[in-house]
């Protein structure tokens, strides 16, 4: 197994170990986080996902978008 490889599957496992409330705590911060980015402030598009399992959640970073007029994209692998 490559590093690479080896590096998905630990933070998989890290992952599915967090519980709902910590998910929830993570995920508020990156959100505040990623809004303070001159890159986040600067940019007219922004490509978001959405979170399966034990992601973390973007949600709140979507509508945030839509209210500061930034157009969003999901890109979709096959």
């Amino acid at each position: 197994m490559n590093t690479k490889q080896r590096l998905r599957k630990k933070m998989l496992q890290k992952r599915k170990s967090q519980d709902f409330n910590e998910l929830e705590i993570a995920s508020t911060q990156i959100v505040k986080n990623f809004k303070t980015l001159q890159a986040f402030q600067s940019s007219e598009m922004i490509a978001l996902y959405m979170a399966i399992g034990n992601e973390v959640n973007l949600d709140v970073l979507f509508s945030t978008c839509w209210k500061c007029g930034k157009r969003t994209c999901i890109p979709i692998f096959k």
